[in-house]
């Protein structure tokens, strides 16, 4: 009994820590949540954060941070949830930046869970399901959207974008640049399910398929590779060496044939899978710089927001 009681009041203050902080968020800058607009081109709500600091007289970037529940859920709230407590986590990225910040609400649900939505897998371009299919089409939809509305404001926002996941989100933000380089920045990719695609269509006389490589990009999502404007992308990739979270061992986000590749001919050690894509997206000639860091396990700790944040100062300043 007295285990109960407790477990309701932790969840009971955790709600008050949310709303307290959301109510903070909005009173100090401006959380915007934007409804569903089917006729623009996004069946989920988004939110954007703006940090009240934006400078008027210069280009202002949007940063996206994919939405990543950790689980699937038929509740829309407890996606919706967790993208408020993102932003609220996260807001400090927005502030020290001067960056709007953007966050989908995707939903995963359990109802169809083999559509890993926030990992933006293969079954996203293969279900018939509106709402869960195609949500890189929806989130540029999301972006141009949100540029529209500063612009009706007299700002000015950049088409490219900043996009930042660690984990299930990460591994949306890595596919999302490998298919729309032309509306990326710079990228902050952390612990992205134990892979990253590979910028190359085959390895040792095998096709690599989405999400192990690029080969049937234009049959599964409608999109052709652009080699050249996806080694424009500043690309920032980092993992602890501890790190043992692998999507590639699990039905939700590859198929038995992808992960058939990725054992086969990458091994299913995840540290030494991370040497072998750092070196071929060097040979492909991008700008992606992975780094290792000792003694982490699978999270992403204040040293590494440190390195991220100047990660993308610098990459703005290139801009």
């Amino acid at each position: 009994m007295i285990k109960k009681v407790i477990k309701i009041i932790g969840a009971f203050l955790a709600i008050v820590l949310l709303v307290g902080g959301i109510v903070g968020a909005i009173f100090y800058s401006k959380l915007t949540k934007i409804e569903p607009n089917t006729s623009a081109g996004f069946y989920s709500p988004y939110y954007l954060f703006d940090p009240g600091n934006l400078d008027a007289s210069k280009e202002v970037f949007i940063l996206v941070m994919p939405n990543n529940t950790g689980r699937p859920d038929d509740d829309p709230w407890i996606h919706e949830r967790k993208v408020l407590t993102r932003i609220l986590g996260d807001q400090s990225y927005a502030k020290d930046l001067n960056v709007l910040l953007l966050v989908p609400v995707f939903p995963r649900v359990m109802s169809n869970w083999r559509v890993y939505t926030h990992a933006l897998d293969r079954d996203v371009f293969l279900t018939s399901d509106q709402v869960l299919g195609g949500l890189d089409k929806q989130l540029v939809a999301m972006i141009d959207d949100a540029r529209n509305k500063y612009r009706e404001k007299g700002i000015q926002v950049s088409e490219k974008v900043l996009m930042a996941g660690f984990s299930a989100s990460a591994m949306f933000t890595n596919r999302f640049t490998i298919l729309h380089p032309d509306r990326v920045q710079a990228t902050a990719i952390g612990s992205p399910g134990g892979w990253p695609v590979l910028p190359v269509q085959e390895w040792k006389g095998d096709s690599l398929f989405y999400p192990v490589g690029i080969a049937d990009l234009d049959t599964l999502a409608g999109v052709s590779f652009k080699t050249e404007l996806f080694n424009e992308v500043e690309q920032y990739f980092y993992l602890g060496d501890q790190d043992e979270n692998d999507a590639v061992q699990y039905g939700d986000g590859y198929d038995d044939r992808e992960r058939e590749l990725v054992y086969t001919h990458f091994g299913k050690n995840m540290v030494e899978r991370w040497e072998i894509a750092e070196q071929v997206y060097d040979s492909v000639g991008s700008k992606a710089q992975f780094k290792l860091y000792p003694n982490i396990g699978h999270d992403r700790t204040a040293d590494m927001n440190k390195d991220i944040k100047a990660f993308f100062k610098k990459a703005m300043e290139n801009h």
